[in-house]
């Protein structure tokens, strides 16, 4: 007998469920609520995630300093909704601004769903000339990074809607601004983009992957900016982090590596997180940890067991750690006798003449193993090192 077609339902139903699992995974506090209503793919796929969203809940909470948390907040981009949720959970109320008008009624019935009552979603369009934007303790935008024909976007100006010439009007209406930027950005241009009052810069990592950049700027600020660099568990919660500034990082003089390859042999070489790379934290580990680096260029970091052991302060959740079993000068001899013992290794070049994926060519090896190669630049010349994870 013929398999039976699916009907129309069944194809309703399907898309049901592959929502549902959408949903459970990227906001797993919205997971179960019934009805809810998610009027397009795309707008589940630029919301906040759970996690992100309760990061900047409690960011916001503990930025207003009060114990009972901001009284008024303003979301100029509410979208799904994700983030005005995670705010009405710290704020005594939330207005937040959708130009969707589908997005923006679906929205408020959600947030009902949600038995978020403290959040009012308005209708409408901010910009420059916006007069109904309430004075409030804190405004919130996460601009759309979308330009002509769907292209992403990661300049503050090409974002929609634009809020650098909005800022004046913004400050007026409330002492602290908190803006969601793209993970793409430039920090180092963000100063002059957005002023003085720029007082914190978040850099937001989940999973291993950075996820946002968060810009907080306070009207009464007129001090240094630091610089946060943040590794999220998957409820919100902060599994590593590291402040610094750029005067800091730039003032830095790290010890380099600069002995011959063996005495590489039984040392950790921590690689820091994706987050700590974007955040441009490349010196001062060094000296708040007590580590070594590579070389200037080359941002890896040595420690022997003992050192690592003892400093308890190093948040595992921003480097990984191995333990060098070998380590060679690197040349053709070196190449073709690692590459005969091991066949299946994972491969990483770091600040030399050729990409990771063109060493690995080189090499002729398969990925797998047990042990990941490292070729790197260092002061002393570059050398590859044959390594193992390691719990220190």
């Amino acid at each position: 007998m013929p398999a039976r077609s699916p009907s129309f339902a069944d194809l309703l139903s399907s898309l049901d469920r592959e929502r549902d699992r959408r949903v459970a995974h990227k906001l797993p506090s919205w997971e179960g609520v019934a009805d809810l209503e998610i009027p397009t793919a795309l707008a589940l796929e630029q919301c906040s995630s759970g996690a992100t969203a309760a990061y900047k809940a409690a960011l916001v909470r503990d930025w207003c300093r009060a114990e009972a948390g901001p009284g008024l907040v303003t979301d100029l981009t509410c979208g799904l909704g994700a983030d005005a949720w995670a705010l009405s959970r710290v704020a005594g109320r939330v207005v937040a601004y959708e130009a969707d008008p589908v997005l923006a009624a679906a929205a408020a019935r959600n947030m009902v769903r949600l038995g978020a009552a403290n959040v009012e979603v308005r209708c409408g369009r901010v910009g420059p000339e916006s007069e109904d934007i309430p004075a409030c303790d804190l405004i919130y935008a996460d601009p759309a990074r979308r330009g002509t024909g769907g292209k992403k976007v990661f300049l503050p100006e090409d974002c929609t809607p634009d809020l650098l010439p909005m800022l004046p009007m913004l400050q007026e209406r409330a002492p602290r601004l908190l803006f969601k930027l793209s993970p793409m950005v430039d920090l180092s241009m963000l100063s002059v983009r957005l002023g003085a009052s720029l007082r914190e810069i978040s850099v937001v990592s989940l999973g291993g992957e950075v996820k946002e950049v968060l810009c907080l700027l306070e009207r009464a600020w007129c001090g240094e900016y630091s610089i946060r660099a943040v590794e999220l568990a998957p409820d919100g919660g902060v599994t590593g982090e590291f402040v610094f500034t750029r005067n800091a990082e730039m003032e830095a003089q790290p010890d380099h590596f600069s002995g011959p390859a063996a005495s590489l042999v039984g040392q950790v070489l921590l690689e820091p997180s994706a987050v700590l790379l974007k955040a441009g934290a490349f010196k001062l580990p060094c000296g708040r940890w007590g580590l070594c680096k590579l070389a200037p260029s080359t941002h890896l970091y040595l420690s022997s067991v003992p050192a690592l052991e003892a400093c308890t302060s190093l948040p595992a959740a921003l480097f990984r750690t191995w333990r060098i079993r070998e380590a060679l000068p690197f040349g053709k001899a070196a190449l073709k006798e690692l590459s005969a013992r091991y066949p299946r290794c994972e491969v990483t070049a770091r600040n030399l003449p050729l990409s990771s994926d063109a060493l690995r060519a080189r090499l002729g090896v398969r990925s797998g193993g047990d042990v990941h190669l490292f070729g790197c630049g260092t002061t002393a010349g570059p050398v590859l090192m044959v390594c193992e994870l390691s719990d220190k």
